[in-house]
């Protein structure tokens, strides 16, 4: 199979090419009314069933957090940012946004392209390195 790189293994797509093939990660953080977070955190599951069922979607959870019940995580990952534009106009998409609305405080929504992955030979290769 043919790949984008050189001989010497570089990316020779350009960067908008790298930007729109990585994979993207959607981050919302939200601090919800005291005692609303896991009513919020139920209406956020409601999405995630048909966001799963989209194509390009690799992941999509809501958590919420242990030490404080009012606030609630969804993490999702595209398989390219066209995926998850895609995503951003659904209905679905409206809902999140309905309730971000009901947050206590301005909600923490990140977006991160991911250039590169790696596993366990990552750390294997940097606890080996030799540390001048």
């Amino acid at each position: 199979m043919l790949s984008a790189h050189d001989v010497t293994g570089n990316d020779v797509r350009g960067k908008a090419a790298l930007e729109r093939d990585a994979m993207v990660n959607l981050m919302l953080r939200m601090v919800t009314s005291p005692g609303m977070g896991g009513g919020v955190a139920n209406g956020l599951n409601t999405v995630v069933g048909p966001a799963r069922s989209i194509s390009g979607c690799i992941s999509f959870r809501i958590y919420s957090d242990k030490d404080d019940s009012d606030v609630v995580l969804l993490l999702s990952q595209w398989r390219s940012e066209e995926d998850l534009n895609k995503y951003i106009r659904t209905s679905d998409f409206r809902r999140i946004l309905a309730m971000m609305e009901t947050a206590s405080k301005a909600p923490d929504l990140t977006v991160q392209h991911i250039s590169w992955t790696k596993g366990l030979d990552y750390v294997r290769d940097v606890l080996e390195a030799n540390i001048d």
